[in-house]
Parts: C-alpha cells; structure tokens; sequence
C-alpha cells in the first residue's frame, strides 16, 4: 500500500511538474491575443454565510490555463473565499467559477479594448457573486508577464502550483 501511494504521489508530481512547464512555456511564447488579463471589481461575494465587499483583483491567464484564485473581503483580507478560473484553449472563452455546477462563460467580444461584463446574483456558484464586474483585455505585449496583482498591497506576486494543478492564490 506505501509503494501505491509514493508511485502515485511521484506521479502527480510529474503531471504537475509537466502543467506548469507547459502554462509556461506558452506564457514564454504567447503573442498578442494568447493572454488576457482579468479584472474582477465592484459588488460582494459570499463570506461565511453573508455578502460583503472584497478587494479588488487582477491577474493574467494563457490560452488552457487554469487556476484558484483567492478572494479577499475588503474589511477582514484574512477572511477569503476562492473560485475556479481558465481560459478555454483557443482563447475565446473566460470562465469564472469553473468547478462550480455552472460556472459564468465569458465570451470574445472583441477583448482588443477592455470590455466590462456584470455578473448580477449567481447562487449557483461556489463564490456566490453579486453584481460583480469583470473586466478583460488583451495583455499588451510590453506588459509584465504577472500571474496575480493584489491592488491593495500593490506587489506582484508568481505562485506555485497546487497538487491539482491549479495556481493558488493566497496570503503567502
């Protein structure tokens, strides 16, 4: 039984070692078109049973990423709730709350300038949002290839992979 579990531990440190060479190889290659990047702003989320406002974020996504993000309630930043993100693979479709039974696809609607997208109430989600905006563009070519920005500490932060092969975002 211990060999079963350490071959399949080492196994899953190769399949997360190979998603995170990948997801950077293509941020290494990405041209105009193949990184967007996301600003999530406005409205509340769900924190322990309640709404409340949150700090705003941004972060980039390359075509087939996916990831956790973690999201701060703006009066108590310890207080976090998460959600699933990718971007589909040819990059026309943004996904927020992935994981949850139905998650907000986003469609291209000519992302060249930022175009702003209300989500209004979504109890389905795992985040449960409420009149949130997201906001999504193109990352420009001389912009930082950054994995998250958190506006209210003002840093940039790379994060490591979690054992699902997600980037998860947190207070570290």
């Amino acid at each position: 039984a211990a060999e079963r579990e350490a071959e399949r531990q080492r196994l899953e440190a190769e399949r997360r070692a190979a998603y995170e060479a990948m997801i950077n190889e293509r941020y290494d290659r990405a041209i105009y078109g193949d990184i967007i990047r996301v600003d999530i702003h406005d409205g509340q989320f769900l924190f322990r049973g309640k709404h409340y406002p949150y700090e705003p974020l941004s972060f980039h996504l390359v075509r087939g990423e996916a990831r956790e993000i973690v999201i701060h309630r703006a009066d108590r930043p310890n207080i976090t709730v998460s959600a699933m993100v990718r971007l589909s693979e040819d990059g026309h479709t943004f996904y927020f709350d992935d994981a949850s039974r139905r998650p907000v696809a986003i469609h291209n609607t000519g992302w060249q300038q930022l175009r702003e997208h209300e989500v209004g109430e979504h109890p389905n989600s795992n985040a449960h949002p409420r009149n949130i905006h997201i906001g999504i563009r193109y990352r420009r070519l001389n912009e930082p290839p950054r994995r998250e920005v958190n506006r209210r500490l003002g840093h940039l932060r790379r994060l490591p992979l979690s054992t699902a092969g997600r980037i998860i975002v947190g207070n570290r």
